[in-house]
């Protein structure tokens, strides 16, 4: 049986960082600073960026109106064949 892959945090880490500032040109100042500012990477676990949203309204909220928007800007920095969860 395969192992689960995983990368050091800091690679989820610089991955979401070019993430968030892409997001910061495509969406208002006061949008970004309400619902991106606090997300953190936690990882990239089998093809995966694990992100952690500081509550559940803020992780609901974003799932349902921003999902398609970090899913392609993790596609367009990180490469197509990772995908994400917002924990």
């Amino acid at each position: 049986m395969d192992k689960p892959t995983e990368a050091p945090a800091r690679d989820a880490q610089a991955i979401w960082s070019r993430v968030a500032d892409r997001a910061r040109d495509e969406v208002p100042e006061h949008s970004f600073n309400m619902w991106f500012s606090e997300i953190r990477a936690l990882s990239i676990r089998d093809g995966t960026l694990e992100l952690e949203a500081p509550s559940e309204y803020v992780r609901a909220w974003l799932s349902k109106n921003y999902q398609d928007l970090i899913s392609r800007l993790v596609a367009q920095t990180a490469g197509t064949g990772l995908t994400v969860n917002l924990e």
